[in-house]
């Protein structure tokens, strides 16, 4: 039976079976705990990974809105005949978006006034 066990994590942890292998039964024990372990902190570093990934495709978010931000401003430009807007208005918008941004992206139109506006 420790033989077997020992043999499912070897095959299990994809370390295989080398030239140094387990003589006794405490060795096979010992053997497998130490892949078992391997396997968890294994897939521990890889979820630190995967997050650390996500808080930067986050970051990279902020770009993307921004650069909507900047589109819908050329649209405007457009229908203003291509005459640009005051830099004082634009800067007083851009302002406002970041400053409701930085703590949830979704909370640009919250309140009723904001729902005015955008009618």
């Amino acid at each position: 039976m420790i033989a077997m066990t020992y043999f499912a994590f070897t095959s299990l942890s994809t370390v295989g079976l080398g030239d140094i292998y387990p003589r006794s039964n405490i060795e096979r024990l010992a053997g497998a705990t130490f892949l078992l372990v391997g396997v968890m902190i294994t897939s521990f570093i890889i979820e630190s990974l995967n997050q650390m990934l996500s808080k930067v495709q986050r970051i990279n978010e902020s770009f993307e809105e921004t650069d909507k931000l900047s589109l819908f401003f050329g649209t405007l430009k457009k229908f203003n005949f291509e005459k640009p807007f005051p830099k004082e208005f634009v800067e007083n918008i851009e302002s406002y978006f970041e400053h409701r941004w930085e703590g949830n992206r979704s909370n640009a139109i919250s309140n009723d006034e904001d729902r005015a506006l955008m009618e």
